[in-house]
């Protein structure tokens, strides 16, 4: 026996052309179809041991409201710009989840932190997988003492600029399969560990911060990204933009100017921590705030979705290598 779960997103269908939609739409066929019944280790809290569970998701729901948007104004772009004309037009779909261990039925906390850790992880796969494919705004759970607690945020904003870098042509990855991905992080045991210590971990966690980001592109969003590739490139404790870059181009070759934002990012790092950074009140959330956010001084669009694009590149070399961690390797000789 095992408990449900259901979680209502009032927003869940993110930007997309009519290109972007078909391949998210089909992402999603995929994640129901290998996601439908899985085990999955975790731990529920941080004193909590890590326990193997059934984890059962039904996408039944957030797959008809997309394959809907698609084929009734073929894309989900059209079908928000019907939305914002007519508020019959509903962008909402949910995931179902049954919950068990053992064979035991959970009940309390312990189901909703597992189910909350398996959408965690669905976010990092789906993202890594395809860019701005999973948002989850305005979320809810229902059921039994769902009244104690409140579903998690994530953007598909800032992943969805990333998406749309990625289409530049730099840096030139293979695409990733979502079972290939999915192991990848359940080799990397992010789901067990509440606090994160070994530094793919903490770029992982960090990532799911970047994702909450309702449509904000301050500095604190920035250090985030620059913390990210600090740590998978092992610079984070000198703080050395040359070095950053050097290692950058190691890994993924030379950087197009359009998309070597280092010095932005290491000058709005600096500027913060001296206090000369301008400070914005945080913003009405509207169904059009994207849009209207892009002409904001202040805000760092592009240095922000840049720096994400390039620790995305670099997950996803991982991912492909099958590792964990980049190692650099530095020699002197004489003669």
């Amino acid at each position: 026996m095992s408990s449900t779960i259901v979680l209502n997103i009032a927003k869940a269908i993110p930007h997309g052309n009519s290109q972007d939609s078909a391949a998210i739409v089909a992402l999603w066929r995929t994640i129901a179809a290998q996601l439908g019944t899985s085990k999955f280790s975790a731990q529920s809290s941080d004193k909590a041991v890590v326990k193997s569970y059934e984890v059962s998701m039904d996408a039944s729901a957030l797959l008809a409201v997309m394959e809907k948007a698609v084929s009734s104004a073929g894309s989900f772009d059209g079908y928000r710009e019907a939305h914002g004309n007519d508020a019959s037009v509903s962008l909402a779909g949910s995931l179902k989840f049954s919950i068990a261990a053992g064979g035991v039925v959970l009940e309390g906390m312990e189901a909703y932190a597992v189910a909350t850790i398996f959408l965690q992880q669905l976010v990092l796969a789906s993202n890594l997988v395809l860019p701005g494919s999973f948002q989850m705004l305005g979320a809810s759970f229902s059921g039994s003492g769902s009244h104690l607690v409140e579903a998690g945020v994530a953007d598909s904003v800032i992943f969805g600029g990333v998406r749309n870098s990625q289409k530049e042509g730099w840096p030139r990855q293979p695409a990733l399969e979502f079972a290939h991905v999915w192991q990848w992080l359940e080799q990397t045991e992010v789901s067990q560990t509440h606090t994160a210590l070994k530094g793919i971990n903490k770029v992982l966690l960090t990532m799911l911060k970047v994702a909450e980001q309702r449509h904000e592109y301050s500095a604190r969003t920035v250090l985030l990204v620059l913390f990210q590739l600090e740590i998978l490139l092992d610079t984070h404790t000198r703080h050395d933009a040359v070095l950053l870059r050097k290692r950058l181009r190691m890994v993924l070759g030379n950087i197009p100017e359009r998309a070597d934002c280092i010095k932005e990012l290491s000058g709005v790092r600096n500027e913060l921590f001296v206090g000369t950074q301008p400070v914005h009140r945080p913003p009405l959330l509207t169904h059009t705030v994207r849009d209207e956010l892009a002409e904001q001084l202040g805000q760092y669009n592009m240095v922000v979705i840049n720096g994400s694009a390039m620790v995305f590149a670099l997950l996803r070399e991982l991912i492909n290598r099958k590792a964990r961690t980049f190692v650099f390797t530095e020699s002197v000789g004489v003669e």
